[in-house]
């Protein structure tokens, strides 16, 4: 090629979501056609489309890391043994002690009972007045959770009637936690007996249940109670601990916000989650015998901003000349995550490149609708191609963008970037990634006059120094803009440019830009200099010396001269523009 190719400011690290990592990966199959049938297993074909289903790979790489759900769907989430306590994750009873057990069960929800029945059935057989409304179906019915098909039930098989609390509780670890950071604890439960008042609360572990051998210093921090069981010492004086809620004998969705501290965990790092119903001020009816605490669908979700996630989808596409080709993304098959098409040259050659963002807080990955890394999960998302006949896709693949601060932290991996590049005349060019100890990879694409965006896949192995230096050539092993580029000094700053080139400014559009300099000329340490820049002024204090100024523009105006000025006199060298946002 006879002109250097003009590299815009974005360098973007993309993380590779490859097939050993995920079953039915994010990274898709690397070649399917258009026509009535899939080449590969996990293509599949649909009136006369082709589509690959990407729904648990998907929310895996999007949901939020800091988030748990129990829908207790699986029986695994639930046990009853002293091994079960310890278990992180495995909601069990209270277990306190002697004949005061309760017994937890996953159950349908369909035969969650708002009465008592049991409770009824055993009255009726002693011959006891069974009218109270406990005992009998409830009038109000409310739906749970959504799609629910089996719930946790708690049941208190004592015959006893001074049972004053029920309880729920799971083990939870500190490794799943942001410190400093504020959750919704949100879950739905329903009664089969009175009202109860009901309270949630996180605190560190320990082996057993609200009180263990009666201790009642174990009351006093945790279930405080007023002094109407004298046969327990050392309650004397206690009071009631106030409700977050009252349960009823139908299904409520119930939200507790908490912000988790060090003294949330024990020394080893476990708390425990507890949901306890209770005797208390306001509901002073103990708990009676066969009475059943429902739960169902808990969640613990960050409380955090609203965080993207960005992925960018990218294949290319073999077909009929000037022939049509057109893929989509669709979630539930009626939200639209991307759509893009794209005709084929006279060579039949194209390629189709769409962005999309997944906020943390998407209906997908968060609340009721949301789907789960489990492969049932996995036909809410699809990727759909369709138009031209017997096209053939290759290379199709859907990437993640990451973090740019992970770069120091990442990993051998393999890693793929997300290059835009602005060329002066069609051609090809050649891209080197250096790792600095984890060798060269290279990658070789072919681009077009004008922008071009191009996806360079590379081994990423940090050595001592970890981190990557990129080299751009062209046809003619010249080097691009004549520079070496380290892309983790990129993520900071954006990539160098020729700040003259106003069609390179404009195509990249109105934002943040910082230009770099030296300054030669008579001035003093502490003179201040104003330097212009397409319509924009900044100031920059001077000091005597080989020194390198920076300076920011907010650019709105891109039609703007592509010069700079100054108020001094100065002659600026060294001059590096790079646009950062």
């Amino acid at each position: 090629m006879k002109k250097a190719f003009k590299t815009a400011a974005l360098f973007t690290a993309f993380a590779l979501l490859s097939p050993c990592a995920y079953a039915q990966s994010v990274y898709l199959s690397d070649a399917v056609t258009g026509e009535t049938k899939a080449e590969y297993t996990d293509w599949k074909t649909d009136n006369s489309a082709v589509y690959s289903e990407i729904g648990n790979s998907l929310y895996t790489a999007a949901a939020p890391k800091d988030v748990q759900y129990w829908d207790f769907e699986d029986e695994s989430e639930i046990g009853e043994t002293i091994a079960d306590i310890r278990t992180t994750g495995v909601w069990t009873d209270g277990i306190e002690a002697g004949n005061s057990r309760y017994v937890a069960s996953q159950v349908k929800t369909e035969d969650a009972l708002n009465y008592n029945k049991a409770y009824r059935e055993q009255r009726e057989k002693e011959g006891k007045d069974v009218s109270a409304s406990s005992y009998n179906p409830y009038g109000i019915v409310k739906d749970g959770a959504k799609n629910s098909e089996h719930c946790l039930e708690i049941n208190n098989v004592s015959p006893l009637y001074w049972r004053r609390h029920i309880t729920a509780r799971v083990k939870l670890d500190k490794e799943n936690f942001v410190v400093g950071k504020s959750y919704n604890v949100s879950f739905w439960a329903m009664d089969n007996q009175d009202q109860k008042g009901m309270w949630v609360d996180m605190i560190p572990y320990r082996m057993y249940s609200l009180y263990e051998g009666y201790n009642a210093s174990l009351y006093d921090d945790l279930l405080p109670y007023n002094n109407d069981a004298p046969w327990v010492g050392g309650l004397a004086g206690c009071e009631a601990r106030e409700d977050d809620f009252k349960l009823e004998r139908y299904w409520q969705k119930f939200t507790k916000t908490f912000t988790v501290t060090e003294d949330t965990f024990n020394s080893d790092g476990f708390a425990t989650l507890w949901i306890v119903v209770q005797k208390s001020k306001s509901a002073t009816t103990q708990c009676a015998p066969c009475e059943k605490l429902y739960i169902d669908d808990v969640s613990i979700e960050p409380c955090s901003d609203i965080e993207e996630n960005n992925f960018i989808f990218t294949c290319d596409v073999s077909a009929d000349a000037q022939s049509t080709v057109n893929v989509k993304a669709t979630v539930d098959g009626k939200r639209t995550l991307f759509e893009t098409v794209s005709s084929a040259d006279g060579n039949g050659k194209t390629s189709l490149t769409a962005e999309f963002a997944l906020n943390s807080n998407d209906a997908f990955l968060l609340g009721d609708e949301r789907g789960s890394a489990d492969i049932k999960d996995n036909g809410r998302v699809k990727i759909e191609f369709s138009g031209a006949d017997g096209a053939k896709i290759e290379n199709a693949r859907l990437i993640k963008k990451i973090n740019p601060e992970l770069l120091r932290d990442t990993q051998s991996a393999k890693l793929s970037s997300l290059i835009k590049i602005y060329a002066e005349e069609n051609g090809s060019l050649k891209f080197n990634f250096n790792t600095f100890g984890g060798g060269v990879s290279e990658y070789t694409a072919n681009v077009k006059k004008g922008e071009n965006s191009v996806i360079a896949d590379f081994d990423f192995a940090p050595g001592a120094e970890n981190h990557l230096a990129l080299n751009i050539f062209d046809a003619n092993g010249n080097t691009a803009n004549g520079r070496e580029y380290y892309l983790d000094r990129l993520y900071t700053n954006g990539a160098p440019m020729p700040y003259s080139e106003e069609n390179l400014i404009k195509k990249l559009g109105a934002g943040k830009y910082i230009l770099e300099f030296k300054a030669n000329g008579d001035f003093k340490t502490g003179d201040t200099a104003k330097i212009s820049y397409m319509g924009q002024s900044a100031s920059v204090e001077l000091s005597e010396g080989d020194n390198v100024y920076m300076v920011d523009f907010d650019i709105a105006n891109t039609n703007g001269k592509a010069e700079i000025t100054n108020d001094k006199n100065l002659t600026l060298t060294d001059i590096t523009l790079k646009k950062v946002s």
